[in-house]
């Protein structure tokens, strides 16, 4: 061992701080792992649908092995400007690792679609979903400070009871609320770490493997997350993600007679989607339309339009699809593609508007 290696670092007042922090959070952490490790096995079950989390760093992605059997549907994150995610051929969109725009994996070196996991779900007759939305950064710093006021009123909300989003919303994160502050410790924890963000992926690059772990620090960001509204590129897409795996459970249910699997595949830092999926559309449409209406509007405009905006776009591959055919013209011309539609949100921003 070199001498700068053996050498004792020296540990400041602000880390000494952080450490307290971070094993605040640990302990909190630990009094809820086995529900969260029981629902990172099983899947989040609603009166929609049961769905599954399968978190990743975008320089990793997932292995095919952690994909579910009988799927119904799996959701890819895939932050792209709308132009492309609706208008590309299933050819283009599946082979493109960045846009125009730019993709949440446009930046990495995993690809936005693992050609091994496309055949899985393609043998399984699942649908893959995509319905992430892109912002751009610098319409987030000019609208800065609307974006704080926002961030204010809703954690009045949900810590104050304030009704300012209406009294059966209050009701229900009333709910929400209970649970957090139960966690104690966990809610204490969160607050000193502040936006804990990159803790799953630090924790990754350790564990390569899902476990306990993994899972909780997925949580601990996600619910970190939730304590940050103003930090839209998380916050607000885990509303919109989520809304648009909702709006595809009940379609298929409505299609199968029975609740939907669903998996769905993103980064770690978004684990928040978790909570959203549990309190429904109806509370995330107020939660959407809570942001700054001229900001709110230049992300559907950025996005495509209204429509855009408020749809999932589901493919179908053929069920002799192989890793191989996603460079067949002919193969990929089997390929189906579908779009559904949120009519509740597209006409609630359409009446704001």
């Amino acid at each position: 061992m070199s001498e700068s290696q053996a050498e004792t670092p020296k540990i400041s007042r602000r880390n000494i701080l952080k450490k307290i922090t971070v094993g605040t959070v640990g302990i909190g952490a630990a009094a809820v792992v086995g529900n969260e490790v029981q629902k990172g096995l099983q899947g989040i079950k609603t009166e929609a649908g049961t769905f599954i989390p399968l978190y990743e760093r975008h320089d990793q992605g997932i292995s095919v092995k952690t994909v579910p059997d009988d799927l119904d549907g799996f959701f890819r994150e895939v932050s792209t400007a709308g132009e492309f995610m609706f208008g590309s051929s299933p050819k283009d969109f599946f082979k493109a690792s960045g846009s125009p725009y730019g993709t949440s994996l446009s930046l990495a070196e995993a690809p936005t679609f693992k050609k091994e996991i496309l055949a899985k779900l393609a043998r399984e007759g699942a649908e893959i979903i995509v319905g992430d939305v892109f912002i751009s950064d610098t319409d987030v710093k000019e609208y800065r400070t609307q974006l704080a006021a926002t961030s204010a009123a809703l954690l009045a909300a949900f810590f104050l009871g304030t009704q300012s989003l209406g009294r059966s919303v209050d009701a229900k994160i009333g709910i929400a609320r209970r649970k957090l502050l139960q966690k104690g410790l966990l809610g204490v924890g969160l607050w000193g770490v502040s936006k804990p963000r990159y803790l799953y992926s630090s924790v990754k690059s350790i564990s390569e493997r899902e476990n306990a772990l993994t899972r909780i620090a997925a949580r601990i960001e996600g619910m970190g997350s939730q304590l940050h509204p103003e930090l839209p590129l998380v916050f607000f897409r885990n509303l919109v993600m989520a809304d648009k795996i909702l709006i595809v459970a009940e379609q298929m249910r409505r299609e199968k007679g029975k609740n939907p699997k669903i998996a769905f595949n993103v980064e770690g830092g978004h684990s928040g989607i978790e909570d959203f999926l549990q309190i429904g559309c109806a509370i995330i449409h107020k939660l959407i339309l809570a942001y700054p209406e001229n900001w709110r509007n230049k992300v559907v405009e950025l996005n495509g339009g209204v429509d855009n905006f408020c749809s999932a776009r589901l493919f179908k591959l053929p069920r002799d699809f192989q890793a191989a055919d996603l460079e067949s013209d002919t193969k990929m011309r089997e390929v189906s593609s579908r779009t559904i539609v949120d009519k509740d949100l597209r006409k609630a921003i359409a009446n704001v508007n």
